[in-house]
């Protein structure tokens, strides 16, 4: 029995909440530094505490829900020219490894030069 694939909605959803989890931890930190150091303002310290913590938290959760859906791996389309171009960075390795043995066999087939010590 094959379990389902998560759809690109639920990855969305799933990198928006894990986004704005780690933007809330940061926006606490960052915000009780701040805080802290240049005092709460006018507006009082959870006020500020929780700008700070809501403004990180949609920040990285609007870009991790936009990176979750960059990665999602259904589109078959980018599969396909995926394989083309890893095949052709393999004939490009292949092809820079073969270069780099003759270059190997030259230097140790030249004859080497003694480093002398000029004399003055």
């Amino acid at each position: 029995m094959q379990s389902m694939q998560p759809s690109t909605v639920d990855k969305l959803k799933m990198g928006a909440i894990m986004g704005s989890a780690a933007g809330l931890g940061i926006g606490f930190l960052f915000g009780g530094v701040a805080v802290l150091r240049y005092g709460p303002g006018p507006r009082g310290f959870l006020r500020t505490l929780g700008q700070y913590m809501l403004t990180s938290a949609a920040t990285f959760g609007f870009f991790m829900s936009i990176g979750s859906v960059i990665r999602n791996e259904d589109i078959p389309l980018i599969q396909q020219s995926g394989s083309h171009w890893n095949q052709r960075l393999l004939n490009e390795n292949a092809n820079s490894s073969r270069i780099f043995a003759l270059a190997m066999q030259q230097a140790k087939s030249s004859p080497r030069k003694s480093n002398e010590v000029a004399e003055c």
